[in-house]
C-alpha cells in the first residue's frame, strides 16, 4: 500500500457532468469514457501537497478529483525548477508532508528525482493537452 497519485486527462464534452457523479458512478463510467492517465507518482507526498495547497485538493482526500489548468502545471514546474536550483528551499517551497503510506519524508536523491519526474510529466501535459477541448483531473489514493 502507499500513496498513488495521478493526472489523467478526456474530452471536455464527455466529461460534461462528471463532477455531479458519486465515487463509484465516476469509476463505472471510466469504462465508457476514455479517460488517459498522463501522469503518476508514488509516494511523492510533497508534490501531492502541492496539490493540496494550489488546487483546492481536500487535504484529507482519497480518490477525489480536481481539474488542473495549464496554469497550474506550469506553477508546479516552474516551483520544481526553483527548488532543483536550490535544494535548500525545499522545505520553503515544496515541504515533505506527513501522511499515513505517504512514503519517505527526508529531502534526499529520492525527493529530487521526484522533482524531476514531475517537470518531465507537467511539460509533457502542458505541450499535448488541446486545453479548450480535454480536461485534466487530479488524482489520488492510499
Amino acid at each position: 500500500m502507499g500513496l498513488d497519485m495521478y493526472l489523467m486527462r478526456t474530452n471536455r464534452e464527455e466529461a460534461e457532468g462528471w463532477e455531479n457523479l458519486t465515487t463509484a458512478e465516476r469509476t463505472a463510467a471510466m469504462d465508457q469514457n476514455p479517460w488517459d492517465e498522463v501522469g503518476y507518482w508514488r509516494k511523492a507526498n510533497q508534490i501531492r501537497k502541492w496539490f493540496v495547497d494550489n488546487c483546492d485538493y481536500p487535504e484529507d482526500g482519497d480518490c477525489e478529483e480536481v481539474e488542473v489548468t495549464k496554469g497550474d502545471l506550469e506553477n508546479l514546474a516552474a516551483t520544481c525548477r526553483e527548488v532543483l536550483a536550490n535544494h535548500g528551499l525545499a522545505e520553503k517551497l515544496l515541504p515533505c508532508k506527513q501522511g499515513f503510506f505517504f512514503g519517505s519524508y527526508d529531502y534526499d536523491e529520492w525527493y529530487f528525482l521526484q522533482l524531476e519526474d514531475t517537470i518531465s510529466i507537467c511539460e509533457d501535459i502542458i505541450h499535448n493537452t488541446d486545453w479548450e477541448k480535454e480536461k485534466v483531473i487530479y488524482t489520488d489514493w492510499w
